[in-house]
């Protein structure tokens, strides 16, 4: 017999799988918000280089908002965990914002 280890104890509010699942998804818009950047850009022409300006620009300004949101929920004294959270939330936006903009034009192109 090994020796004896105390059982695991997990937060009460602790949703190990979901978070997971959460970041999995995120990563997969995430690539494919990069994929379709990638062919706009590799098409050339002025959209390109208008698409090419917009994802600098919104580097920054996405760095700025998550910042600020991190550093306002440390500031209202939530925990690290919660801070992070708040962090990710104008980044997500972003990206799902990103996702829809650059289907639909991939969609009105196809038509």
């Amino acid at each position: 017999m090994g020796p004896l280890r105390p059982p695991r104890v997990r937060a009460p509010n602790s949703r190990p799988r979901a978070n997971r699942v959460e970041a999995a998804k995120f990563n997969l818009e995430i690539q494919s918000v990069v994929s379709m950047r990638l062919m706009k850009i590799a098409a050339g022409g002025a959209e390109a280089v208008a698409e090419y300006v917009r994802m600098v620009q919104e580097k920054s300004t996405a760095a700025a908002a998550a910042q600020t949101a991190g550093s306002l929920a440390l500031a209202k004294g939530r925990s690290v965990k919660a801070a992070t959270k708040a962090a990710m939330v104008p980044a997500k936006k972003k990206v799902r914002a990103n996702r829809k903009r650059l289907s639909a034009e991939r969609r009105a192109k196809r038509s």
